[in-house]
């Protein structure tokens, strides 16, 4: 889709909003590490559960106890997730309610149940849990839930589903709430050279010509969304979305480690989706995110610095 011309970003301010989006991610990301690193505590325990058990004795000793974490994880998820999701639009029976009320909730609620069946199908297309499995797994593992949902109307040409929806991994994605809500947010996806020239023709084009391209190499990309707001000054500020690309080469601490971008975040970044004012209100912008349990994150104590660095190894 393309972009208006008068929502476009001026050329003359790509860089200066490129070094503030690179300043807001290392600062959200230094604000929000106590908690991402218990949340990558609580993955490495449960990628490791099997590894665990299976270096324990035969007999007795290897049956999975109920507070592990994979296994408090996978019975309270096979418990949510055991019957399928019914969407049911509650009628009280009121003077007023008739029988084109019934029609038109029913209406609603079937076409519910297939946008549920159209997100699930593209999730298993990227290999990736059903929609409410990750959901739930989300909650479980993360103790948050971020996703993005787009409507098109270009699939509606092709007759195809016009919700594109996403689930975010909740470590990777930083918010900044003030007193009137979500006031901007960065999330950070980890991707491959290979994704990023066929989503994204032309940026990075020239590596793609190279005698060693690999479309296996690792990069991530910073999708940035923030929400209209006053600059304190009376003056409006209207809200924009971007989305910067940055390749990097292939780091491993160990054989069964996911390889990682080697390069710091840093000027070498290239805009995918270059900042323009994205026309959203408050309650239209596509990024939802909940704190499941309610807990107030934001002020969670940091970690003791010795508990801090095991964590960190």
């Amino acid at each position: 889709m393309a972009v208006p011309e008068h929502d476009l970003i001026q050329p003359q301010q790509l860089d200066d909003l490129k070094t503030k989006l690179l300043t807001r991610y290392r600062q959200l990301t230094t604000y929000w590490k106590p908690l991402n690193l218990r949340q990558n505590y609580w993955a490495s325990m449960y990628e490791l559960q099997d590894i665990l058990q299976q270096s324990k004795p035969l007999g007795v000793s290897r049956r999975f106890i109920s507070n592990e974490p994979r296994t408090a994880v996978d019975a309270a998820l096979s418990i949510m997730t055991r019957n399928p999701t019914t969407w049911r639009i509650p009628l009280k029976g009121a003077e007023d309610e008739n029988q084109e009320m019934r029609r038109r909730a029913g209406r609603i609620e079937r076409t519910l149940e297939g946008l549920v069946y159209d997100m699930d199908e593209l999730f298993v297309q990227r290999l990736q849990r059903p929609f409410w499995e990750t959901v739930c797994f989300q909650g479980l593992l993360r103790g948050m839930i971020w996703g993005k949902f787009h409507i098109t109307t270009e699939a509606l040409r092709y007759r195809r589903s016009p919700l594109i929806p996403e689930i975010f991994d909740s470590r990777m994605v930083y918010p900044y709430i003030d007193a009137h809500g979500l006031n901007h947010i960065i999330i950070e996806k980890p991707t491959t050279l290979g994704d990023l020239i066929a989503t994204y023709p032309g940026v990075y084009a020239d590596l793609a010509v190279t005698s060693d391209y690999d479309p296996s190499t690792p990069a991530i990309k910073l999708e940035f969304w923030s929400n209209d707001r006053d600059d304190g000054q009376g003056n409006p500020r209207k809200g924009i979305t971007a989305v910067l690309g940055v390749v990097g080469m292939s780091v491993s601490a160990s054989g069964i480690s996911i390889p990682a971008v080697g390069s710091a975040v840093g000027s070498d970044g290239r805009w995918l989706v270059p900042p323009y004012f994205h026309g959203y209100t408050y309650d239209e912008l596509p990024i939802v995110g909940v704190a499941v349990n309610g807990a107030s994150y934001q002020y969670k104590q940091p970690l003791l610095s010795r508990l801090d660095d095991r964590l960190q190894e």
